[in-house]
């Protein structure tokens, strides 16, 4: 478990909950492709 205020640390999670006044407000877990493609190294991303 990782909590951040920084949206660009959260982009690197398979899963962000953000909450608002001490509630949830919005979760989930990101689509598999979209996590795959932030594993790959930048060359093979552009090829």
């Amino acid at each position: 478990m990782l909590v951040t205020h920084d949206a660009e640390v959260g982009e690197a999670c398979d899963r962000v909950i953000r909450m608002r006044d001490g509630r949830i407000r919005d979760h989930g877990q990101r689509a598999a492709a979209a996590v795959a493609d932030m594993a790959l190294p930048a060359a093979a991303a552009t090829a």
